[in-house]
């Protein structure tokens, strides 16, 4: 990126994945996304060729959501 975004919530940098609180939550977040009782917003999804677009999109401060790179077919 050219520019460095600041991240202003906990993301997947800030942890230990080696910790009793990792081992425990990880597989509840998981198993609620599977069930629909979490859901994650999703504010596109783009393939590899667009990765510049999904960039500037994120750049943009726009964004409502998770965006996605589609990798492969």
């Amino acid at each position: 990126m050219r520019k460095s975004l600041t991240f202003t919530r906990r993301h997947i940098c800030h942890l230990d994945f080696f910790s009793p609180a990792w081992a425990e939550g990880a597989p509840q977040v998981i198993e609620g996304i599977a069930r629909g009782t979490i859901t994650v917003p999703i504010g596109g999804v783009y393939p590899f060729e667009q990765v510049h677009d999904m960039f500037a999109q994120l750049g943009s401060r726009q964004v409502a959501g998770k965006l996605l790179l589609r990798i492969g077919g």
